[in-house]
């Protein structure tokens, strides 16, 4: 049987759902480095308990508020494990460990189980999905700096816009759902106007993701604020995981663009020899998988070949199966 990507990569987004979501529960201890707790570069919620890890966007809301006293020094340091783990694995994170990627994912194996079809997003639903991610992280930005600065009219705002994303995102109520505490889900917060308006809100992009998960492959991803964070740094460019192309190998027969869960053509439409760094890309592999060309795609990590492009031929069908670092035996 010829080894998947696709279910590898499954395994691999179960076992970061498990440590994530229910290590805590088990048991586990926070993550950390020298006494430092890690704040990742994917959705381990915050708000679940007993996690074990941060999310590297709910410190930025939270220290970004203490910029009056501290002089923002209280966000160097998550910030700084946020881009050494950018570096080793680039968006990664979004492809293989997020949460919420996994459950998308999971929707779009259902539906396909059942034959129906995804939607693909054309270009104008692209931009859509880019210019409501950008939108929703610098209306983030914005008001976690306002509301700590006390010169800031956002500043008396505090008690009810703290961590405004936090307070919207789907995995703040989905991912303490699944440790079996519905308390958060779906709530309607009566404290303040200003909290009865995010209440909503957050009901709304908890039925979008439901909705949207099963119809579009990686809905939530497109506009999540964290990826899209990731997306303006770059990430891709400068990480030591990245996804080359051989022109010359390649017969644009479009494997690649089909099999993108995020509707990417860049990888198909590359023309020369070198390093596909997609700022959207998850590195989740699909494409590598797709190609139906030896070596024309692979994948490597600080300049060393993880996973390639294969064609092998069972029982007189040509058939393309990928290896990681050798053939795979059929």
């Amino acid at each position: 049987m010829t080894l998947r990507v696709s279910w590898l990569r499954l395994t691999v987004q179960a076992l970061f759902l498990v440590l994530f979501v229910y290590a805590g529960l088990l048991g586990m201890r926070r993550l950390t480095i020298g006494g430092r707790e890690l704040s990742l570069p994917t959705l381990s919620c915050e708000y679940a308990r007993h996690k074990v890890a941060k999310c590297y966007l709910h410190d930025l809301q939270t220290f970004a508020t203490r910029g009056a006293t501290d002089r923002y020094l209280s966000l160097v340091e998550p910030t700084l494990f946020f881009l050494a783990f950018c570096l080793l694995l680039g968006r990664a994170f979004c492809g293989w460990a997020c949460p919420l990627g996994f459950l998308q994912d999971l929707a779009a194996h259902a539906r396909s189980a059942v034959g129906l079809r995804h939607w693909r997003a054309g270009a104008r639903w692209k931009g859509a999905f880019s210019f409501t991610g950008y939108a929703l992280l610098g209306l983030t930005v914005a008001i976690a700096l306002g509301i700590g600065r006390p010169e800031n009219r956002l500043y008396k705002y505090g008690g009810s816009l703290a961590e405004p994303y936090c307070q919207i995102c789907p995995g703040r109520q989905i991912l303490p759902l699944l440790q079996g505490d519905p308390g958060n889900f779906l709530l309607f917060d009566r404290y303040t106007p200003l909290t009865q308006a995010m209440s909503v809100l957050a009901m709304a992009t908890v039925l979008l993701f439901l909705l949207g998960a099963p119809a579009l492959r990686r809905f939530w991803c497109r506009i999540c604020v964290l990826g899209i964070l990731m997306e303006f740094l770059r990430v891709n460019r400068w990480s030591l995981a990245r996804l080359t192309k051989d022109a010359h190998r390649c017969t644009y027969c479009g494997s690649c663009e089909r099999a993108c869960p995020m509707d990417l053509g860049g990888v198909y439409a590359a023309r020369a020899t070198r390093p596909v760094r997609l700022a959207e890309c998850h590195l989740c592999l699909k494409c590598v998988e797709a190609c139906p060309e030896d070596d024309a795609l692979v994948a490597q990590w600080a300049g060393r070949n993880i996973m390639r492009s294969k064609f092998l031929y069972v029982q007189g069908k040509i058939r393309a199966a990928r290896s990681f670092g050798r053939n795979v035996a059929v």
